[in-house]
């Protein structure tokens, strides 16, 4: 997990329209495609609600004009191809190689803490795909890979759940309260009701070997 998506109880939630709008936008300037038409496609008219998720987003942090419109004519290309049928496939790790290129210069980008959109692709896994990238995939419409995790299989990784712990016991410092096993399963609920899926209690403890385990294990002193 990165700083930009650790952050604090009051963090900024990004709508299903704002999460689809980033992934078409960095899918369109990974695969260089152009604003003009793609052939065989139809001519799609601009989902309102990405085109201007997505321009509200990049207003407020700052962007200009000609970086908003090149998002906006981004989200039109891609969907082009999905008109089309011939899209490519897009992985996590080519979504969040293009997001770096992406935001790279940007004033805010540097900031400890602060949230730049397109998020990353942590984020859209666990907020658009109920923590799985091929569902993820499948709710913009773009094709599924077959290296994706399969559903069974572990959902969260070895920084995911040192993420967890970390921001469990930071939130506790700050509110002044309990740092207890119990305590963390009632934030972890918590967080999962806000969009944040964290590891229950229990796959924690497993994962560690324990309570007490995972703490040292993100804060050995």
């Amino acid at each position: 997990m990165t700083s930009d998506d650790r952050a604090a109880p009051d963090r900024e939630r990004y709508s299903a329209a704002a999460l689809r709008a980033g992934m078409l936008w960095l899918y369109a300037e990974a695969h260089g495609l152009a604003a003009a038409e793609v052939p065989g496609s139809s001519e799609p008219e601009e989902d309102p609600g990405l085109g201007e998720a997505a321009a509200a987003i990049l207003s407020e942090q700052g962007a200009s004009a000609s970086r908003i419109a090149r998002c906006r004519a981004g989200i039109r290309a891609a969907l082009r191809v999905l008109a089309a049928g011939t899209a490519a496939e897009f992985s996590a790790e080519a979504y969040d190689r293009t997001r770096q290129t992406v935001i790279a210069g940007e004033h805010s980008a540097g900031l400890p803490g602060h949230r730049i959109w397109p998020p990353t692709s942590q984020t859209v896994r666990r907020t658009l795909g109920e923590g799985y990238w091929n569902s993820a995939l499948r709710a913009v419409g773009l094709p599924v890979s077959g290296r994706g995790r399969a559903r069974g299989a572990s959902r969260y990784s070895e920084e995911d759940y040192r993420a967890a712990v970390r921001d469990f016991l930071t939130a506790a410092e700050r509110a002044g309260t309990p740092t207890s096993f119990v305590a963390y399963q009632d934030w972890a609920r918590a967080e999962s009701t806000t969009g944040a899926p964290r590891p229950s209690g229990a796959g924690l403890r497993a994962h560690f070997g324990g309570w007490q385990a995972a703490r040292d294990a993100v804060d050995p002193a």
